[in-house]
């Protein structure tokens, strides 16, 4: 059986690492619009087209799978004004998954950006809602990608800051999918600051692969493995 060699990473917010190391596959788990541009839909299609495809097509990586995140407005918004608007820019070495599965060398990866309400952001919607779209995914995958973290495994953050209550906050619809689903593995973004280290919930392996910390500072390594 084929072996696929995986780098993950999340929560970019316009930062393209020049430390990639070469690997079968890079997988983004969403935020990948800069902060300053990430509610004007023109300016993040100019950023797709130019400086992420640029960055993208120089990495020693085969191939590209990217969801988006609660801060990718113009790619929610792009949900309705029509898809292409912006993933038609995106170079072909780069693979935009929405609530879909894609098998990649044998293996079955499937991404999806819904998290649970926390506050006004991009992709964000009730439990009710989330319990539904979740369903959507299929039993016994390689890998899930998704932004929102699951309830009560890797979901609390671990560095001070205004509304950080170290709790669990975590997707509880998420969680039960997993632990219905079984994927074999599951990287996720979005809670910055948690614990970066393999977790377990159910039969699968999570672990967060963020980037950033709280204050969008890049100080986290990408993480590799293999399925």
């Amino acid at each position: 059986m084929n072996t696929l060699n995986i780098c993950a990473i999340s929560d970019l917010h316009g930062y393209l690492p020049d430390n990639i190391e070469e690997s079968d596959l890079l997988v983004i788990a969403g935020d990948v619009i800069p902060l300053n541009i990430q509610t004007d839909m023109q300016a993040s299609k100019e950023w797709f087209a130019t400086t992420f495809n640029n960055w993208v097509d120089n990495l020693p990586v085969k191939n590209v799978i990217m969801i988006a995140g609660n801060h990718d407005f113009a790619l929610e918004r792009s949900i309705f004004t029509g898809a292409s608007e912006i993933t038609s820019v995106l170079t072909s070495k780069c693979c935009y998954l929405k609530d879909e599965i894609i098998e990649y060398e044998g293996k079955l990866i499937y991404g999806t950006p819904w998290c649970h309400i926390f506050r006004r952001w991009a992709f964000m919607t009730s439990d009710n809602s989330l319990e539904i779209i979740f369903k959507k995914i299929p039993e016994n995958l390689d890998l899930l990608i998704t932004h929102d973290a699951p309830y009560g495994c890797t979901d609390i953050c671990l560095q001070d800051f205004s509304w950080n209550t170290h709790e669990h906050i975590g997707s509880k619809p998420l969680r039960e999918a997993i632990l219905e689903k079984n994927p074999l593995k599951v990287v996720h973004g979005h809670l910055h600051s948690t614990s970066h280290d393999w977790d377990t919930l159910g039969n699968s392996l999570v672990r967060n692969v963020s980037l950033v910390d709280e204050h969008y500072n890049p100080i986290y390594d990408p993480t590799y493995f293999t399925i």
